[in-house]
């Protein structure tokens, strides 16, 4: 995001002399900038940005994320953690069997997985039902409204 113009973090850097005359971080300044990942200010307005940068991508592929304070927040939290390209495929068509597979064992361990797995019939559903419990366990939109 350092290097991403527009963001709340390239203003930074650019600021405190971090990127090179192409907009790439210098090398020396990397520790400074992993320092920020302590100030809870630079943490929610790199995320806020990361969520925009997601939700924008969602958009331009066509996918429809609703206009409510919780779907939003939901499709910024789907492509949060699974990255855009993951999260349009899984918001569209699904992750295809072999991708859910190794989410899963990553996300439960391979023993739960293969589990979530029999019991489901197929990775792709598998992940899909585990992520989306997961997501509506963690996310609490009604919590930060104003």
């Amino acid at each position: 995001m350092a290097e991403r113009p527009g963001s709340w973090l390239h203003g930074v850097a650019q600021a405190r002399g971090w990127l090179d005359a192409g907009g790439k971080l210098m090398a020396g300044a990397r520790s400074d900038l992993l320092q920020l990942r302590y100030d809870a200010t630079a943490a929610i307005l790199t995320t806020a940005d990361y969520a925009r940068l997601n939700l924008d991508r969602l958009k331009q592929a066509g996918v429809a994320i609703g206009e409510t304070t919780a779907a939003i927040a939901q499709a910024a939290y789907v492509g949060h953690h699974l990255g855009a390209g993951d999260a349009v495929r899984f918001m569209t068509q699904g992750l295809d069997p072999a991708r859910a597979r190794l989410l899963l064992d990553a996300q439960v361990g391979t023993a739960a997985a293969g589990q979530l797995v029999a019991d489901a019939g197929n990775a792709t559903a598998a992940h899909r039902s585990w992520f989306m419990n997961y997501v509506r366990r963690n996310l609490k939109p009604a919590a930060f409204a104003i």
